[in-house]
């Protein structure tokens, strides 16, 4: 029960901390202007049954001093109170650092605590960072150089990998891997990517990739390189990946993948195109799969084909306006001309600081959303 209350202290007081700071925000213009910032973000949708589908909302204020910037951060959906962290972050001199910590508000349990620091010298990057969750902690240090046309990175990692995820249980300052990442042109080749690691049981690996390789007089052919030194059964391998480089020519764009295997190229599938024109601030957009089942997921869900209009432009009180309306065409529909759905969003600002949002979408059965939202920030 005691660990119960204090954990509801703390959510109490972060409720308290967020309010206080946005008071400050509203209340104190000057001092907003200087120091503070932030945004509030919210959307509420609705249809027939139930009347609300979904809730998002989040809030975030900022505090900036002398180099310092500390931060709340709260999201909200229907579900209630799902988000919350804290963050400070620091430029001072040639140090850059960032702290986070989160919570899960409905479970009153911290989340995890992520710190980064790097110290630019000399043009080299000394980075290192610490994660540390329920179940463990993790470490990682490293450095980065940019000496003209060749790039270098080399990292350590201690019971952390590279996405930043504890690896095992408890806080071993244990060794994981090394990795050596170097990028260089060489004679014709634009940019060469050579990469060594090292794990626990040695060296884990070399490998050397080349992305982009091209005949001449063929230049929508392109050819990706990789060779891979281990010492696994393979000891060495060699991946050649042909890849279709059709560029943007009178506004369309042309989809298409080989077919083959390998390096043994049988044929081009075109699955899809699309095109789009923009006359000052009004565009026009189409695209169309050539199958109607759209295996490649070119449109989105059933869909197969889809044109939209819209426009982005200055509204009347100082900030932006923004409409888009889409039409989406189904295989399996069975009304005119495969008509699926039709979709519209429109944003209107508000000077600089506040926007109001409305979208809406109708399917055959009326409409299937209806949603409103706004964002202030300061």
């Amino acid at each position: 029960m005691r660990r119960t209350a204090t954990a509801s202290c703390w959510l109490r007081g972060m409720v308290v901390g967020l309010g206080v700071m946005l008071c400050l925000a509203v209340a104190v213009p000057g001092a907003a202007q200087d120091a503070l910032s932030g945004s509030w973000d919210t959307e509420i949708c609705m249809d027939a049954v139930p009347l609300f589908t979904s809730l998002t909302s989040t809030l975030r204020v900022a505090y900036s001093i002398c180099g310092w910037t500390f931060a709340a951060t709260m999201g909200l959906d229907l579900a209630g109170w799902t988000t919350a962290g804290f963050d400070v972050a620091a430029v001072l001199g040639a140090f850059v650092g960032r702290s986070l910590v989160t919570f899960n508000p409905q479970a009153a349990t911290f989340e995890e605590w992520d710190s980064t620091v790097t110290l630019v010298l000399a043009g080299v990057d000394l980075n290192g960072r610490f994660v540390l969750d329920p179940i463990g902690s993790g470490w990682s240090v490293g450095l980065s150089v940019d000496a003209g046309e060749m790039d270098l990175a080399a990292n350590a990692f201690f019971n952390l990998s590279s996405a930043g995820e504890v690896q095992t249980a408890g806080h071993c300052f244990c060794f994981d891997r090394f990795a050596v990442d170097l990028e260089f042109p060489f004679g014709c080749v634009a940019n060469v990517d050579a990469l060594l690691e090292f794990d626990t049981t040695g060296l884990g690996g070399v490998t050397i990739g080349v992305d982009g390789l091209s005949i001449p007089e063929i230049t929508w052919l392109l050819f990706d390189i990789e060779i891979a030194f281990d010492d696994g059964e393979e000891g060495k391998s060699l991946q050649v990946t042909p890849r279709l480089n059709f560029a943007e020519e009178f506004c369309v764009t042309v989809f298409a993948d080989l077919i083959g295997t390998g390096t043994v190229v049988e044929g081009i599938d075109f699955y899809g195109a699309q095109f789009r024109y923009n006359w000052d601030a009004v565009y026009f957009d189409a695209l169309t799969a050539f199958d109607p089942d759209d295996p490649f997921g070119l449109v989105t869900g059933s869909y197969w084909e889809r044109y939209c209009v819209g426009s982005i432009a200055d509204g009347c009180c100082g900030g932006l306006f923004n409409f888009q309306v889409c039409t989406y065409f189904d295989s399996a529909s069975t009304l005119l001309f495969d008509w699926g759905m039709t979709e519209g969003s429109v944003s209107v600002g508000i000077g600089s600081n506040f926007s109001l949002e409305c979208s809406l979408s109708i399917i055959d059965t009326g409409i299937e959303k209806l949603c409103l939202g706004g964002k202030i920030s300061w």
